[in-house]
């Protein structure tokens, strides 16, 4: 039944059997090539859909390395300011700790003139 449902009509031997023979050969033959031309379609359709994924892929990850990239380059930048402040911090605690120093000799120079001052006026 499916045979005839398909557009085929049954052979028969005898009158018009080679007719109906080359009328079932025809549309046998352009079954076929629907079907190859469908199969075409469906390969080329997988292989855009391929091409589409590999893009897809390919474009994630060169966003994924371009975003590695941007963090190290920040990782780096934040180091170098850390660096960089604490050797800051390092060269005004120095300062800090000279600038004491030298306050303090001032203060003891000036007791030491003061001392001196006091002990000649208490001579004459």
């Amino acid at each position: 039944m499916a045979f005839y449902s398909a557009g085929f009509a049954p052979s028969f031997g005898g009158y018009g059997g080679g007719d109906v023979q080359a009328l079932n050969q025809q549309r046998m033959a352009e079954a076929q090539a629907q079907a190859q031309q469908a199969l075409a379609q469906a390969q080329a359709l997988q292989q855009q859909s391929e091409a589409a994924n590999q893009a897809a892929v390919a474009q994630v990850q060169a966003s994924a390395q371009a975003t590695e990239q941007a963090n190290q380059q920040a990782w780096a930048a934040f180091q170098q300011a850390q660096a960089a402040a604490l050797q800051r911090s390092s060269e005004l605690e120095r300062a800090i700790q000279e600038h004491q120093v030298r306050e303090q000799q001032r203060l003891q120079q000036n007791a030491q003139l003061l001392e001196q001052r006091f002990q000649s006026q208490l001579r004459s």
